[in-house]
């Protein structure tokens, strides 16, 4: 891809033991988490525990760019 950057799709919903923050540096990025959408825009944040069910992805056809912190306690 063009920049050298590595493009990550997820496909299913994911948990496992451990913690993530989620900070958005370009676009718009809706994570599902439990039964709920959240809108996350460039600036916005996000704190977790991966062991709730969630899944991430693009809330458009436009790219996006998170910096994605994950601790995993395993």
């Amino acid at each position: 891809s063009e920049g050298g950057g590595n493009q990550i799709t997820l496909k299913k919903i994911t948990a496992f033991n451990g913690e993530e923050f989620i900070y958005v540096l370009d676009g718009e990025v809706k994570i599902a988490i439990e039964n709920e959408d959240i809108i996350l825009n460039i600036g916005d944040t996000i704190y977790y525990h991966s062991t709730v069910p969630h899944f991430i992805t693009t809330n458009t056809d436009e790219p996006a760019l998170i910096l994605a912190v994950i601790y995993n306690s395993n």
